[in-house]
Protein backbone atom coordinates (compact mmCIF):
# COMPACT_ATOMS: atom_id res chain seq x y z
CA UNK A 1 0.00 0.00 0.00
CA UNK A 2 1.02 3.61 -0.50
CA UNK A 3 0.84 6.63 1.81
CA UNK A 4 -2.59 8.29 1.53
CA UNK A 5 -4.21 5.32 -0.24
CA UNK A 6 -7.85 4.76 0.68
CA UNK A 7 -10.91 2.95 -0.65
CA UNK A 8 -9.32 -0.50 -0.42
CA UNK A 9 -11.18 -3.19 1.50
CA UNK A 10 -8.82 -4.96 3.88
CA UNK A 11 -9.85 -8.56 4.66
CA UNK A 12 -8.23 -10.41 7.56
CA UNK A 13 -8.75 -14.02 8.62
CA UNK A 14 -8.59 -14.94 12.32
CA UNK A 15 -7.17 -18.45 12.66
CA UNK A 16 -6.52 -21.00 15.34
CA UNK A 17 -3.49 -22.88 14.08
CA UNK A 18 -4.01 -23.20 10.34
CA UNK A 19 -7.81 -23.22 10.45
CA UNK A 20 -10.16 -20.24 10.36
CA UNK A 21 -11.75 -19.60 13.76
CA UNK A 22 -15.53 -19.28 14.09
CA UNK A 23 -15.92 -15.74 15.43
CA UNK A 24 -19.63 -15.43 14.69
CA UNK A 25 -20.41 -14.86 18.38
CA UNK A 26 -18.35 -11.67 18.57
CA UNK A 27 -20.38 -8.57 19.39
CA UNK A 28 -17.62 -6.06 18.60
CA UNK A 29 -15.01 -6.36 15.84
CA UNK A 30 -12.08 -3.96 15.81
CA UNK A 31 -8.82 -3.63 13.95
CA UNK A 32 -5.92 -1.84 15.63
CA UNK A 33 -3.48 -0.09 13.26
CA UNK A 34 -0.12 0.78 14.84
CA UNK A 35 1.99 3.30 12.94
CA UNK A 36 5.74 2.80 12.42
CA UNK A 37 8.10 3.89 15.20
CA UNK A 38 5.33 4.02 17.83
CA UNK A 39 3.78 7.09 16.18
CA UNK A 40 0.31 6.22 17.41
CA UNK A 41 -2.43 3.64 17.18
CA UNK A 42 -5.80 3.95 15.51
CA UNK A 43 -8.71 1.62 16.26
CA UNK A 44 -11.29 1.04 13.55
CA UNK A 45 -14.56 -0.87 13.64
CA UNK A 46 -14.59 -3.90 11.37
CA UNK A 47 -17.42 -6.10 10.18
CA UNK A 48 -17.88 -9.73 9.17
CA UNK A 49 -17.19 -10.61 5.54
CA UNK A 50 -19.97 -13.23 5.72
CA UNK A 51 -21.39 -14.45 9.04
CA UNK A 52 -18.14 -14.86 10.99
CA UNK A 53 -18.00 -18.65 10.79
CA UNK A 54 -15.16 -18.31 8.27
CA UNK A 55 -13.09 -16.14 10.67
CA UNK A 56 -13.01 -13.23 8.21
CA UNK A 57 -13.38 -9.56 9.06
CA UNK A 58 -13.18 -6.56 6.75
CA UNK A 59 -12.55 -2.85 6.92
CA UNK A 60 -12.72 -0.24 4.14
CA UNK A 61 -9.60 1.90 4.50
CA UNK A 62 -10.60 5.53 4.96
CA UNK A 63 -8.70 8.63 3.87
CA UNK A 64 -6.01 9.94 6.22
CA UNK A 65 -5.40 6.55 7.90
CA UNK A 66 -2.26 5.49 6.01
CA UNK A 67 -0.37 8.72 6.69
CA UNK A 68 3.07 7.35 7.57
CA UNK A 69 5.49 5.31 5.46
CA UNK A 70 7.11 2.24 6.98
CA UNK A 71 6.18 -1.05 8.62
CA UNK A 72 2.74 -0.94 10.24
CA UNK A 73 1.44 -3.43 12.78
CA UNK A 74 -2.14 -4.68 12.72
CA UNK A 75 -4.25 -6.70 15.16
CA UNK A 76 -7.86 -7.88 15.29
CA UNK A 77 -9.67 -7.42 18.63
CA UNK A 78 -12.90 -9.35 19.20
CA UNK A 79 -15.31 -8.80 22.08
CA UNK A 80 -17.73 -11.56 23.08
CA UNK A 81 -20.35 -11.63 25.84
CA UNK A 82 -17.86 -13.12 28.34
CA UNK A 83 -14.46 -12.55 26.75
CA UNK A 84 -12.16 -10.29 24.75
CA UNK A 85 -9.68 -11.84 22.31
CA UNK A 86 -6.66 -10.35 20.53
CA UNK A 87 -5.26 -11.94 17.39
CA UNK A 88 -1.59 -12.35 16.64
CA UNK A 89 0.04 -9.16 15.41
CA UNK A 90 0.57 -8.89 11.67
CA UNK A 91 2.68 -6.42 9.72
CA UNK A 92 2.37 -4.68 6.37
CA UNK A 93 4.38 -2.03 4.55
CA UNK A 94 3.18 1.42 3.52
CA UNK A 95 5.51 3.02 0.99
CA UNK A 96 6.04 6.68 0.06
CA UNK A 97 4.82 8.31 -3.12
CA UNK A 98 6.85 10.50 -5.46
Amino acid sequence: MQVDDYGTTLILTVKEGNSPLDISGATTLEIVFDRPNNNGKTIKTAEFVTDGTDGKVKYLIESNLLDTPGEWKIQVVLTFANAKWHSDIGVFDVVENL
